[in-house]
């Protein structure tokens, strides 16, 4: 059992203490202890504390004081035991008229600092406890509100060790001592027959029956009623707000006539073993001892469970697990990043940054093609938690790697992924990215010159507007020619959402001209598609036509004066491809100032790559004749994003 004690104590001792007091700890139930507990800052790392403080006080006419004697028991067992739910002890300082115990910063339990759902907390407190009990030798004596506390990621632990004796003392003697504690004085006072036969062991049950009755009264919201210092204790009273498949499991621990079996209740009952954090918290801890397949089959699963699994926990004790695991067992990197990916939108941009982002900018740099790919698919959940500086800096130069791959679904991600690269990297840089889109578009695979037409067109609000018009329109004039229908269908489609950004001067010279050429298509549907098309972009310059003003579109800027302003502060005045949909396959997201915009039915060809086709309808079909609205009548199905050429992949 002395694997478990420091041979030496770990902690450091002396008189240099830098730790700097910030604030009192006051709970509403009283403190049950002889220390005085602060919060506080480490002064060398800046990293939150929590300070217990005790003042050695006059002695009574025997020679004694109870509550110093208390607070050096404390001492003795903090500063010795070592176990992952023991309160970890960073610094202590003792002198001769006082102790000064610095840990890890913990609060008190409270509704506030209390997970919904309290299994996992649970857990991790019966867990203490056996390990006290079966590896120690000790009788813990404080289960109580205040012997328990939470830290910073939501885990419980066990914190106060004034009342701790062997396993042999019996119930009687650890009584009475109790009743000199603060904690009886403040009214936590147990109920059990003081029996000398009874191990003081059985106390640590009775008190964790007692713990879980008060954890759900108190988030009942009941709170008065889990006040001991106002009213008498009476965890009979408290019973019913536990769930019903607690109340035998409670029963038997507060029964003197019950030896529960901690560790069979931690396997075998089904308020632990069938919760869904506790197994998922218990598993990544234990992921060192586990195989490669369990792994696997662990990470299969997961996605689907965390909405049942409080974000903190997620957040702050399963995600740290996972993180450490990637390393250990490469291979299911990608399995894994579908788990760590949710996560981490739920965390603070500073704490992704400072713990996740290292191993994403990490992975992005490996050579592994399943990570790279992972990675890429992921970019629409992971480009929020992500800056220009990240961008810019970091992984722009990794990304566009996979534009020269010789994996097609690379290459393919790769295109999707500009579409929320786009709009966090230089100027220079999105030359670069766009150039390489460009040669894209004459890819060997024809949906992903399909996908690259389209991102072109949901990027343009992010260009400057001479890379547009000396690079767009070439883009559209290869996809308008290339056999594959899809190319036409998105040519057509993306002309018809951007056309906003263009000047009067460049519809009429360059959109007007490449729509109409697609009027002589051997393809029905294109032709048809290439009529809404010329009808939009007619009806943009009606205002010019019918009365003579040569003035462009206020929000356009290409093929005349341009506004000096940055690419992202571009506003389509036409329907655009919008480039900040939250998933490379979300709609087409159609704007339009003062115009109605509707979308005509084509019915889909055959080729199983092919679309459905959208436009935009005039405000005002009477001016343009019969025959436009006989076409106008048909309604449309919506547009998908981007293409798949690998539905199973999905």
């Amino acid at each position: 059992m002395f694997k478990y004690f420091a041979a030496k104590c770990p902690i450091p001792k002396g008189s240099v203490f830098s730790q700097s007091t910030e604030e009192p700890v006051e709970t509403q139930f009283g403190s049950i202890q002889s220390y005085k507990w602060y919060q506080g800052t480490s002064k060398s790392e800046g990293v939150p504390t929590s300070i217990f403080k005790y003042s050695y006080g006059a002695k009574d006419n025997h020679g004694c004081n109870l509550d110093q004697e208390f607070a050096e028991r404390h001492l003795r067992g903090i500063r010795l035991l070592l176990h992952p739910n023991i309160l970890k002890v960073i610094k202590i300082k003792q002198s001769n008229t006082s102790i000064t115990i610095a840990t890890e910063r913990c609060y008190p339990l409270s509704a506030s600092s209390i997970s919904f759902d309290p299994a996992l907390g649970f857990y991790q407190i019966f867990s203490a406890i056996h390990f006290l009990h079966t590896k120690c030798n000790k009788a813990y004596g404080l289960i109580t509100p205040l012997g328990v506390v939470v830290r910073d990621d939501g885990s419980w632990c066990l914190s106060s060790f004034e009342c701790s004796v062997d396993n042999e003392t019996s119930v009687q003697r650890l009584i009475a001592d109790l009743k000199q504690h603060a904690s009886w004085r403040e009214g936590w006072r147990p109920s059990l027959p003081s029996n000398a036969a009874m191990s003081a062991r059985k106390l640590d049950q009775w008190g964790l029956g007692a713990l879980m009755c008060w954890v759900y009264t108190l988030l009942s919201g009941n709170v008065e009623r889990c006040n001991f210092r106002k009213q008498e204790l009476d965890i009979q009273a408290l019973r019913r707000y536990a769930p019903t498949n607690l109340h035998v499991l409670i029963d038997q621990l507060m029964s003197p006539d019950h030896d529960v079996n901690l560790q069979e209740v931690l396997d075998t009952h089904p308020y632990f073993c069938s919760n869904v954090t506790v197994s998922a918290i218990t598993f990544a801890l234990a992921f060192h001892i586990k195989t490669e397949p369990q792994i696997r089959e662990f990470f299969a699963n997961l996605p689907a469970s965390l909405p049942r699994i409080p974000i903190e926990i997620a957040c702050k004790q399963l995600l740290p697990e996972i993180l450490k695991v990637m390393y250990i067992h490469k291979s299911l990197v990608p399995s894994i990043l579908e788990s760590v990916v949710p996560i981490c939108k739920s965390i603070l941009v500073d704490e992704f940054k400072a713990k996740v982002y290292p191993h994403i900018s990490s992975l992005f740099k490996d050579n592994d093609r399943s990570i790279r790919f992972s990675l890429l698919k992921l970019m629409p959940e992971l480009e929020p938690l992500l800056d220009e500086r990240d961008f810019s800096e970091d992984l722009f130069e990794p990304m566009i790697v996979g534009f020269s791959d010789s994996s097609s679904q690379i290459r393919d991600e790769t295109v999707k992924t500009m579409v929320h690269v786009m709009k966090k990297i230089n100027r220079r840089q999105q030359q670069s990215a766009v150039m390489l889109l460009c040669k894209c578009v004459e890819d060997i695979e024809p949906t992903i010159r399909v996908n690259s037409i389209i991102c072109l067109a949901k990027i343009i609000p992010y260009l400057q507007n001479d890379l547009v018009l000396k690079v767009i329109p070439q883009v559209w004039r290869t996809g308008l020619q290339d056999p594959f229908l899809k190319s036409r269908f998105a040519s057509l489609e993306s002309i018809a959402a951007t056309y906003g950004f263009f000047g009067i001067e460049k519809k009429v010279e360059i959109l007007l001209p490449l729509a109409c050429s697609t009027l002589l298509d051997g393809d029905q549907q294109v032709r048809k598609l290439g009529m809404d098309t010329v009808y939009a972009i007619l009806e943009s310059l009606k205002g010019h036509v019918l009365t003579g003003e040569s003035k462009q579109d206020a929000t356009s800027w290409a093929g005349g004066a341009q506004p000096q302003s940055t690419p992202t502060q571009n506003t389509p005045k036409q329907g655009i491809i919008s480039p900040r949909s939250s998933s490379p396959r979300t709609e087409w997201s159609d704007t339009d100032a003062g115009k109605s915009i509707t979308r005509a039915k084509i019915p889909s060809p055959p080729d199983a790559w092919a679309a459905s086709a959208t436009h935009v309808q005039p405000q005002n079909n009477s001016a343009w004749g019969t025959t436009t609205n006989d076409m106008m009548k048909d309604p449309m199905h919506e547009l998908q994003d981007f293409f798949d050429p690998f539905p199973a992949k999905k």
